[in-house]
């Protein structure tokens, strides 16, 4: 049996870093790095949010961690490749309504600084619980449509019990609830090109754009079930009537893969049996 290739991208606001590397924190910032998060730990028991409060994860691999509680504040750490944070975060928080407004209190431009939003909304899914920019809740309700659980995990997530969200649908807006349930959009690409023998360079133009529904950041899916190749692309630019996307993920079974190709029809729906990054 020949093993599954994969050549992966990952999605997460570490790529907020600017291109830093991962560095061991200062022994200052370890030291307020353990006060901030046992005080923000130990608030949890006793929280009046307790509904939201608590560790939220993005991304599922080596993923960001944000700890918050309304009394206590936040804390959040991050890194690229190392389970030891190379970047953190704290300060207080304000919660209302399900909105989550955070106050760092490290400058943006400390190297050690994690920069992230400080706008979230709430969204409750059966017991799970997520936070999202709110401009980015179509981005949201697209990756729910499309169910793919890389892409949901994109986003700050705080997991109930496995199968917490079967049978359930987000509480969000019926705006955002139409788009989870909407068939699936299926373009084609009309147009390759590849900038280097890296197939992550490769650039593809969809003959679908806003006419059809198209977002910036969106993911489209592709699966040859006979052959097991899988590709999946993210869209960059948005037209009236085309879009461009960008390889994100591809991989398969076959010796001879050859990435995208004009004709080939993706879809917003990930296919049955898609192997997603991991």
């Amino acid at each position: 049996m020949v093993a599954a290739i994969f050549i992966l991208t990952a999605w997460t606001n570490v790529f907020s870093q600017k291109g830093r590397h991962d560095q061991p924190l200062t022994d200052e910032l370890t030291k307020i790095l353990a006060e901030r998060t046992k005080l923000v730990f130990d608030a949890f028991r006793t929280s009046d949010g307790a509904d939201w409060a608590g560790l939220y994860f993005q991304g599922d691999h080596h993923p960001t961690e944000l700890s918050w509680e309304p009394e206590t504040g936040f804390v959040v750490t991050a890194s690229r490749h190392t389970f030891s944070p190379s970047w953190i975060n704290y300060g207080e928080v304000r919660f209302e309504h399900d909105r989550l407004e955070l106050f760092p209190a490290m400058p943006r431009d400390s190297p050690y600084a994690f920069n992230l939003k400080t706008e979230y909304v709430g969204i409750r899914w059966g017991d799970w619980r997520f936070l999202v920019p709110p401009d980015e809740l179509m981005s949201f309700a697209y990756a729910v449509h499309s169910g793919s659980s890389f892409e949901i995990w994109q986003y700050f997530v705080r997991p109930g019990v496995a199968g917490g969200r079967d049978k359930k649908l987000p509480e969000m807006e019926d705006v955002y609830l139409k788009i989870i349930k909407s068939s699936p959009i299926r373009p084609k690409v009309i147009a390759v090109r590849q900038y280097s023998e890296h197939i992550l360079s490769t650039e593809v133009t969809l003959n679908s754009g806003r006419n059809k529904g198209l977002i910036e950041g969106m993911t489209f899916y592709y699966s040859d079930g006979r052959d097991r190749e899988f590709i999946s692309i993210r869209v960059d630019v948005v037209e009236e009537k085309t879009a461009t996307a960008v390889v994100s993920s591809w991989g398969g079974t076959r010796n001879d893969l050859e990435g995208p190709k004009p004709g080939m029809i993706f879809s917003s729906k990930m296919p049955a049996g898609f192997i997603e990054p991991g």
